[in-house]
């Protein structure tokens, strides 16, 4: 898997469409803090499924960044969220 990924990568930064990538550790090694300012361990969202890294990429369209998605989501081997920024 890690070699897709990376191999991925290499694609986006050829294509000249990735601005920014990270991995994330996994949640439970998160500190959640609440609006009154308690911290606690863990993620603040109770699930069994986490985001273990993100990219942002620069497409001319939406269609492009689907397809970029769907090459995401075959290297990571997971579901893969397309979102645009505001």
């Amino acid at each position: 898997m890690h070699a897709d990924i990376d191999a991925l990568n290499d694609e986006m930064v050829e294509k000249g469409v990735r601005v920014f990538v990270g991995g994330l550790h996994h949640a439970q090694t998160a500190t959640s803090i609440s609006v009154e300012g308690c911290e606690t361990q863990g993620a603040y969202l109770k699930t069994d499924e986490n985001v273990g890294g993100f990219w942002v990429l620069e497409c001319d369209d939406e269609a492009t960044a689907i397809e970029w998605g769907k090459k995401a989501a075959k290297a990571c081997r997971a579901p893969v969220e397309v979102r645009k920024f505001h």
